[in-house]
């Protein structure tokens, strides 16, 4: 099985490679990667983004100060026990039959959504909403061009 991997990758490797140095699209992309590697280095070496990493390697380590106590330790040993908990949890029977009932469920949403005639409701539903919306809309105008203040909405 190695051997065939070993021809398999070096193959797909270099027609990988022939595509993207041997066709215009490829030495086009060859040129913008070029482009772009040379402006992150632009902008990572830049005096705001070395003072960025100072600035932000300054706050990791008052953040790690700040959480080195005995209660953050006891708080992460809970935490372990609890996450252990929840795994035997869902690794349970009875999780096993919640997972298959919420797919069955969420499959009878999917039936219900697709419907015609759900879709033809929240079809004319939106519509509804879009004429209401374009009514609120010119009620603003108006009282923006009358100069009337007050509420936006109507209700």
């Amino acid at each position: 099985r190695l051997r065939t991997w070993m021809k398999v990758v070096p193959t797909s490797l270099k027609n990988a490679g022939n595509l993207l140095w041997d066709t215009e699209a490829g030495q086009a992309l060859g040129e913008k990667a070029g482009q772009l590697g040379e402006n992150v280095v632009d902008m990572a070496s830049s005096d705001v983004a070395r003072q960025c990493w100072i600035d932000a390697t300054i706050a990791l380590i008052k953040m790690m100060e700040s959480l080195h106590t005995p209660e953050v330790k006891a708080l992460l040993d809970q935490f372990a026990v609890g996450t252990c908990r929840f795994v035997d949890m869902l690794s349970s029977g009875k999780a096993k039959q919640v997972w298959f009932d919420a797919s069955d469920a969420l499959w009878a949403l999917i039936e219900v959504g697709s419907d015609p005639v759900m879709v033809m409701s929240l079809a004319e539903g939106c519509a509804q909403i879009c004429f209401a919306l374009e009514r609120e809309r010119e009620s603003l105008k108006q009282r923006r061009r009358k100069g009337v203040g007050g509420p936006v909405c109507c209700w």
